[in-house]
């Protein structure tokens, strides 16, 4: 009969295992830098300063980490029941 699983002689569950979604991006906003740039509208001049979206970390969660995240909430939960 054969088997749908990799075979983990192959190596092939190994990849499998090793190959994950990235779990964050380059926050849109800021380019990554987790700082704005001061900058000038007219007659008003916007401070710069920690980004607001990624708050300074650059970086944002993509789906995948997201699930990651929710994952080791609910665990950390379970836990202290």
């Amino acid at each position: 009969m054969a088997s749908c699983s990799p075979d983990a002689e192959s190596g092939e569950l190994l990849e499998m295992m090793t190959e994950l979604p990235p779990l964050e991006t380059n926050c849109e906003k800021c380019g990554g830098a987790g700082m704005l740039r001061p900058r000038r509208e007219g007659t008003v001049i916007y401070q710069g300063g920690q980004c607001d979206t990624c708050r300074g970390a650059g970086k944002l969660p993509t789906e995948a980490g997201n699930a990651v995240i929710a994952f080791i909430r609910n665990q950390q939960r379970a836990r202290n029941l």
